[in-house]
Parts: C-alpha cells; sequence; structure tokens
C-alpha cells in the first residue's frame, strides 16, 4: 500500500467481499474507466487495456476506434501502440498483435466520424473487423470449469493486474462502530463460524454488501428474513446495479426451493 492512496473503501465493503476480486478490485475499476490522461502515469497503462478489453467486448475493434476518435481525449488513437506494450508487458503477446493489426486497418483507410447512430450503425454493418474481432473472443473463450487462471488468457491477466494495482493503491478504512460483528468474525469474513443470530443482525447493516452477504447465509436457515432483505436490496437497482443483480439471482434460488 502507498503512503497516500489513490481510494478508499469502507470496512464493511472488504469484508463482505473480500480478494480476489472483491470491493477492493470493483473501486480499482472505477478508478481505471477515468480517462487515462487523467490518472497517475502508473495507472494509464492499466486504464488503457481496461478500456480496449471492454470496448471489444461490448462492440467490437469498430467501437474501439471510433470512441477513442469521438472520446476528446488529448492523445486519440495514438494512445494504442502504449495499449499495446501494456498487454505484452502483462503476457497478452498474442493479444497485443491482434490490436497493432486492427490499428493498422483502421488507419489504412479514409475514414470520417460517423454523424449520428444510424451512420455508426452502417459502419458495423460492414464487418469490416470480424476477423479480429473473433481472434480476440478466442483468445478470451471461457475456460472448462475446475482448470486454473491462465495467464495467456485476456480476462485472468487483467483480473492479475488489476488485483496488483487495488492492493497498492486502495485504501480499507478502519472498522466503524456499527461493524463490531464484522470485526469480531474476522477481517475478510473468513474466520471462525457465524451464527443465524449475528447474519440476521447484519442483515439489517447499513452497507448494502454485508446485507447482501447475510441473506444469502440465511437462505436455507431463516428464509423469510432472507427474502425480505433480497427484496430490499433488489430495490436497488438504480444505486447499487451489482448488489441488486446479486440480490435478484439470490431470489430466484430461493423460490426454487419453495
Amino acid at each position: 500500500m502507498r503512503e497516500r492512496a489513490l481510494a478508499s473503501i469502507p470496512f464493511a465493503d472488504h469484508w463482505a467481499e473480500p480478494p480476489p476480486r472483491g470491493a477492493r478490485y470493483d473501486r480499482m475499476v472505477d478508478v481505471l474507466i477515468s480517462p487515462p490522461h487523467e490518472l497517475p502515469a502508473e495507472l494509464r497503462p492499466a486504464s488503457l487495456v481496461w478500456r480496449y478489453a471492454g470496448e471489444v467486448n461490448n462492440g467490437g475493434h469498430a467501437q474501439y476506434f471510433m470512441n477513442l476518435e469521438a472520446a476528446g481525449w488529448p492523445d486519440g488513437l495514438e494512445v494504442v501502440p502504449e495499449a499495446t506494450a501494456t498487454l505484452r508487458s502483462i503476457g497478452l503477446a498474442a493479444l497485443a498483435e491482434v490490436l497493432d493489426r486492427a490499428l493498422v486497418r483502421w488507419r489504412g483507410a479514409a475514414r470520417l466520424a460517423p454523424a449520428d447512430l444510424m451512420e455508426a450503425s452502417a459502419i458495423f454493418e460492414e464487418r469490416e473487423f470480424d476477423d479480429l474481432d473473433r481472434a480476440f473472443y478466442k483468445l478470451d473463450a471461457p475456460a472448462p470449469p475446475g482448470t486454473p487462471p491462465a495467464p495467456s488468457r485476456t480476462s485472468d491477466a487483467l483480473d492479475r493486474e488489476i488485483g496488483r494495482l487495488a492492493d497498492e493503491w486502495i485504501e480499507v478504512l478502519p472498522p466503524e462502530d456499527t461493524d463490531r460483528d464484522l470485526v469480531a468474525t474476522g477481517a475478510g469474513g473468513s474466520s471462525g463460524v457465524v451464527s443465524p443470530e449475528v447474519w440476521l443482525r447484519l442483515a439489517r447493516h447499513a452497507r448494502p454488501r454485508v446485507r447482501l452477504r447475510a441473506a444469502e447465509a440465511l437462505v436455507d436457515t431463516h428464509p423469510d428474513a432472507a427474502r425480505a432483505a433480497l427484496t430490499n436490496l433488489q430495490a436497488l437497482g438504480g444505486v447499487d446495479f451489482r448488489t441488486s443483480f446479486r440480490a435478484g439471482w439470490a431470489l430466484e434460488c430461493l423460490d426454487v426451493k419453495r
């Protein structure tokens, strides 16, 4: 951890969702989606790679390049070679080659920014980057169940890099007075057995992530209390989509058990 953290998360969120992909990781992602030129120099490379992966997963290389040019960043397409260098540095040389080829193709034709969504849609319909999009998706194909993380798989390499940055840049705040039950069960929530009585108290905690974890723990022993908490959390869709989505999924599982 640096002497001065870039951002912080409440102790309760860290307890409810510990590493490797927990609240600290999520906060690091929130930081990385900022425009790269607004970030500390050490975080800029990861931000460029995160944006590349996100754009291509959402709409392919055409969307990535169009959005880079439309975003109004000072560097525009000039950030792409930096992104490819970062991909190689985190073990994704094959993906860097895909991006290099895509950039050459994009720059090899005269292009005008689409004036509206209709023009943008027409560009997508040309399917100019289909072969490179498929190459990207193949490199990030889901691994069979039980397969350990692969250094050359895009998502695994990004997870590892974001986790490393989260440990260095994101501070976990000290427990608050309302976190006594959390402290008693152990930081990270992994030590000891938590009684149903404690879970019932935690289902009323101020932090939604704690309430969610408590509700999930109560599904078998106190289904009515779990349902009440999950229904409340599901209503947070516009405020905390991730928690709301998980609560909805847990409610569906609870309905199956009835």
